[in-house]
């Protein structure tokens, strides 16, 4: 079992009554293995719909652009010009998770605000920190 070094996680923050909305998310960092953010939905992706998933923390944001089943892009911006991030995402019914470099990993340790948009228009959000913790169990 891999420790992990930390876990910051939370729920969605905005009350939104779609049927496909944001859950939750975390950035995840196990010790062996990369940082991984995730953001978990609630309800079925629209299928011939663009669904973005951002993370923002200081001007500096991570994407990930996802049409039905196919990942489109994965891109972190620094503040000053885009970074390629490897595109690789692990895809479920509610959950996609990017492995992302420790020096972007490292931002979003403290504070963050996630999002979901289809078809650029936005969805819902959370945020990290909220004022009370979130049980482990969130996910279920």
């Amino acid at each position: 079992m891999t420790e992990i070094n930390y876990r910051h996680e939370t729920i969605a923050t905005e009350a939104c009554d779609a049927d496909f909305r944001l859950k939750g998310a975390g950035v995840y960092a196990p010790d062996k293995v990369p940082t991984t953010f995730t953001w978990t939905t609630v309800g079925t992706a629209p299928a011939d719909q663009q669904v973005t998933y951002g993370v923002t923390h200081g001007g500096k944001d991570l994407l990930v652009r996802v049409t039905g089943s196919t990942v489109e892009q994965v891109s972190y911006f620094d503040g000053e010009r885009n970074r390629y991030v490897d595109p690789r995402c692990e895809i479920s019914e509610n959950q996609i998770s990017v492995g992302i470099p420790v020096e972007v990993s490292s931002i979003f340790e403290s504070k963050w605000i996630a999002d979901l948009h289809v078809d650029g228009e936005k969805v819902n959000r959370c945020e990290y920190p909220l004022a009370y913790k979130i049980p482990a169990t969130w996910q279920q």
